[in-house]
């Protein structure tokens, strides 16, 4: 992962929690949770700690992201898709959602696929290397 991607990471983190409300969530402490075990790289324990966060808010867009890319990491490239589509029509203006699903169709072998969500990213937001 590139600087500029885990800087991107980093904001949007920092955001959702600025803009998280003063009551407890615990939906959002079972997806910070996995965020820090996926940074410790127990892949297994992040899934997990994600799928607990989607049992209480299945429409959570940050935790489908992060499932995509976690089941990525794991070569279960189908049931990542599914995570970034979700994501996706939850979010449909996060370029990162639209990168994640380009590499993920990439390695399913969908190529025409791949690029037009690369191409989504990048129209979504120009100003990123990684989708250019």
């Amino acid at each position: 992962m590139t600087t500029k991607r885990l800087a991107h990471l980093l904001i949007l983190s920092v955001g959702l929690l600025l803009c998280a409300p003063a009551q407890a969530d615990p939906a959002t402490d079972h997806y910070n949770e996995g965020l820090r075990l996926k940074k410790a790289g127990k892949l297994d324990a992040a899934i997990v700690a994600m799928e607990e966060a989607l049992k209480l808010r299945p429409d959570y867009a940050a935790v489908h992201q992060s499932m995509g890319v976690l089941q990525r990491k794991k070569k279960a490239y189908a049931k990542a898709e599914a995570h970034l589509r979700k994501a996706i029509k939850l979010e449909p203006k996060w370029a990162n959602a639209y990168y994640s699903l380009g590499l993920v169709l990439y390695h399913q072998g969908k190529k025409d696929e791949a690029v037009t969500a690369m191409e989504k990213a990048a129209a979504l937001d120009p100003r990123d290397a990684m989708t250019l």
